[in-house]
């Protein structure tokens, strides 16, 4: 079988989100291209052993990955086997909450749960001092500072027992700037919030942010952020974004393309948005780095954290942990 440009940027899409469904390739890929043709090209793909169909999804949808040879059709390394049904709902959404994130600037080095546990040294005492991993990790800005932030999507609640030990885990991260709680319900949202008011944190842990699920993959910038110091505000008083209808400059920004087309080299991995020139609506980026997941990395965040705040415990209890 002879790849085609489109084929190429399909299997670059699986590669680097990991799995999506039939519905995310065809508005990435085949945008205004009949279901029919979308489907006869992914199954041409599938005859010919380049990726593989993933079923369990709502309403009888399937999702699609990457496989070995797939991988090697593009010269990439050997792809993650996504062979939990249980979780494969959970990992297609966050790949939806992906796309929309980089719509506006955002996670475009983006560091998955899979690739932090594959740079793990699988060892007893690094399992017992690092019992947690968010499902994603980037860095952003705000202003003329770099913040880490892990995202956890939360579909359905946890028991209060495994948030208490979450996070007591995450108070402790200090070279992290923000936890980014995105839930399916507002009852999820309160009971998060609740549980981080009961949790004892210092002047240096991470502030936890909350939001909607439906409000972010409807639009990033309206979306509505809740903490415990506040009960709305928005994203971008969080993180700077990409403002809307603007070009990226020479090297582009956001998804797009021919024919709607597949996630583009156009924002490369390590760049951040910083500044718009309003005459000529390009906004210039300046590089951030991919979070770095070493030792020498963990401790130069850590030091830029703590640098920015003190050593004391905050008080518990005092904030509103309600997301009306």
């Amino acid at each position: 079988m002879i790849l085609q440009p489109r084929d190429k940027k399909l299997l670059e899409l699986l590669s680097r989100f990991g799995v999506l469904s039939t519905e995310q390739i065809a508005k990435l890929c085949f945008e205004k291209i009949a279901h029919t043709t979308v489907m006869r090209r992914i199954r041409k793909l599938e005859e010919t052993n380049l990726i593989l169909r993933l079923g369990g999804l709502p309403n009888a949808m399937n999702a699609w990955c990457l496989t070995v040879e797939g991988a090697t059709a593009i010269a990439k390394s050997e792809p993650y086997r996504y062979s939990n049904r249980n979780t494969l709902h959970h990992e297609v959404t966050l790949s939806g909450l992906r796309i929309a994130l980089e719509r506006v600037g955002l996670g475009s080095d983006w560091t998955s749960e899979m690739d932090m546990r594959r740079r793990m040294t699988w060892r007893p005492s690094i399992r017992e001092r690092n019992p947690f991993v968010p499902d994603g990790l980037f860095v952003a800005a705000r202003g003329s500072h770099s913040r880490v932030v892990a995202v956890e999507l939360e579909l359905t609640a946890k028991n209060l027992a495994r948030y208490g030990k979450l996070f007591w885990e995450y108070s402790k991260k200090d070279a992290m700037s923000l936890v980014w709680y995105v839930v399916a319900t507002p009852e999820i949202g309160t009971t998060v919030l609740r549980q981080w008011n009961r949790t004892t944190r210092y002047d240096w842990s991470p502030t936890l942010i909350v939001s909607l699920l439906d409000e972010v993959l409807r639009d990033p910038r309206a979306a509505r952020v809740f903490t415990l110091e506040q009960s709305a505000s928005k994203l971008g008083d969080w993180l700077d974004l990409m403002p809307p209808n603007c070009t990226g400059g020479e090297q582009g920004g956001g998804l797009g393309g021919e024919h709607g087309g597949c996630l583009q080299s156009q924002i490369k991995p390590g760049t951040c948005l910083r500044s718009q020139n309003s005459k000529a609506g390009v906004f210039r980026r300046r590089p951030l780095p991919r979070y770095d997941c070493s030792e020498r990395g963990v401790d130069a965040y850590r030091h830029q954290r703590r640098g920015e705040c003190g050593g004391k415990k905050s008080e518990i209890g005092s904030g509103s942990s309600s997301m009306n």
